[in-house]
């Protein structure tokens, strides 16, 4: 017997959802437990990058298709019982918001790749946080931004903040 289309997509869904919940149970997890060590805590916007490629691949595949805006990600910001998504979209480094490359197909043609997904505007003294398709978070200067495998089609915001201006 075979599986129709809307089982596939309720079976899609379901597992989606419930991926969702685990990670964020996964990270709560690790939050919560206090082992007898030193505990290094992830930069804030390390976990904003983390958490926003996370947000962005889910609603690709709960979607079928990369998210073109900000309004594709709202209802796995909501799924995620994340309030106010606001915070994890503002670099606390260079208090612009993330830059979103949208249309970035994470589960084709750029999966597992070193295509940003997100980066910050202007960065910090000389340098920008990004994170790849590959769930890499990179700390990067201007060369290596402007030298990039960008997504087919998509121009890179390059007003990047020098040290002397952050002083």
């Amino acid at each position: 017997m075979s599986t129709t289309q809307p089982d596939q997509d309720h079976i899609r869904s379901e597992l989606t959802h419930w991926l969702l919940l685990f990670s964020v149970a996964i990270i709560s997890l690790s939050i919560a437990c206090r082992p007898n060590q030193v505990v290094t805590r992830i930069p804030t916007d390390h976990a904003s990058l983390q958490g926003l490629a996370t947000i962005y691949i889910y609603a690709a595949a709960e979607l079928g298709r990369p998210p073109q805006s900000l309004d594709d990600l709202q209802p796995i910001f909501a799924k995620a019982s994340i309030q106010d998504p606001t915070k994890m979209l503002v670099s606390t480094r260079d208090k612009q918001p993330f830059e979103i490359i949208w249309d970035v197909d994470v589960a084709g043609r750029y999966a597992g790749s070193d295509v940003p997904i997100a980066y910050e505007r202007t960065g910090v003294e000389g340098m920008r946080l990004l994170i790849t398709c590959s769930m890499v978070i990179k700390q990067i200067d201007e060369e290596e931004f402007t030298n990039l495998k960008w997504p087919i089609g998509y121009k890179p915001y390059l007003e990047m903040k020098s040290s002397a201006s952050n002083r």
